[in-house]
């Protein structure tokens, strides 16, 4: 059975790794997450961004949302490598334009693989939670790390002894449907190599939420109640949808699921199906295999969306030091 251990006591210390630039519910997972410290539940203890962005501002876009809420100072990674599917944003360059930040260019910023060893060389053993809302490149190169400056453990060694779980937005269960592989596993900077790896190969308990647990859960219209100094809600209004933009008709909250389970008991919301394995392709498509022995587990829907959709957007337009 999946192992659902939470902390004795105290914030649940977490990691959140984002392709902050895509989507604006990377914005709206970063929002709930500081919601969540505001708390008292969870301390963040850096902030990793996996994408590339054509502007050079998705660290300042995220460094925009820390300080907003009052946490300037939360270290800030970015990757390094040459991934080739760069992205144009609706709304990293205006939040680094328009909003108070303290990020230098992407390619300035600290090595994310390096930032990633410091933050778990200085963590208590079994404490951290990483959140995965983006692609699994850096996850895939810390496995692969050797001993450097930060710690004296290979990558593999100093995540088995620091880190409690992964939770992932991503896949698709039981399976990939006909539509193909989802899109965090496919387009990786190695394509699904990079998910295979980190899927495969992972020491510690992996939690998913799929595309299909977020893809039915709309916020984002709370926001339009908070001011223009709020960069998330400047990110919902300029990110385009079908008739409109996410600030008044919505987006599915595919990443404010993956933090809501990380911090939160899971089983509070949803099923939690364990009891096996996710095996993932080559080309990122991913299946569910029965393993007594397995260390994964995966949501399935138990509360209404539209119960799910009133607590996120709460959560999300919460003003910066409100408890939620």
């Amino acid at each position: 059975m999946f192992p659902l251990a939470r902390q004795a006591s105290g914030p649940v210390p977490v990691i959140l790794d984002t392709d902050m630039c895509g989507d604006c519910d990377d914005a709206g997972a970063l929002a709930i997450l500081h919601g969540l410290a505001d708390a008292g539940e969870a301390a963040i203890l850096a902030c990793i961004v996996n994408s590339r962005d054509e502007e050079g501002a998705a660290g300042a876009a995220v460094s925009a949302i820390n300080t907003f809420y009052g946490r300037p100072g939360v270290p800030l990674g970015k990757y390094h490598g040459g991934h080739s599917k760069r992205v144009r944003s609706a709304y990293t360059a205006a939040l680094r334009d328009g909003f108070p930040h303290g990020a230098t260019a992407d390619d300035d910023l600290p090595e994310a693989t390096a930032l990633y060893r410091r933050a778990l060389a200085g963590a208590e053993d079994g404490s951290v939670v990483i959140v995965s809302i983006g692609f699994l490149t850096v996850l895939a190169e810390l496995l692969a790390s050797g001993p450097d400056a930060g710690s004296t453990l290979g990558g593999m060694e100093l995540v088995r002894r620091r880190v409690r779980q992964l939770v992932v937005m991503g896949g698709q269960f039981p399976a990939s449907n006909t539509r193909g592989p989802e899109f965090n596993f496919a387009n990786a900077e190695h394509d699904g190599q990079d998910a295979r790896a980190v899927v495969d190969g992972w020491p510690t308990p992996i939690l998913f939420s799929g595309y299909e647990i977020g893809a039915a859960i709309f916020t984002g219209p709370a926001l339009a109640a908070s001011g223009p100094d709020n960069p998330v809600r400047r990110a919902y209004e300029l990110y385009a949808v079908e008739s409109g933009h996410a600030l008044t008709k919505g987006r599915p909250s595919w990443d404010q699921t993956a933090v809501l389970a990380a911090v939160r008991d899971p089983a509070l919301d949803w099923e939690v199906v364990g009891g096996g394995r996710c095996v993932v392709t080559g080309d990122g498509s991913n299946t569910w295999e029965p393993d007594p022995q397995g260390t994964h587990a995966y949501l399935a829907v138990k509360t209404p969306p539209e119960e799910l959709a009133r607590r996120i957007d709460g959560l999300m337009a919460a003003a910066p030091g409100c408890v939620a």
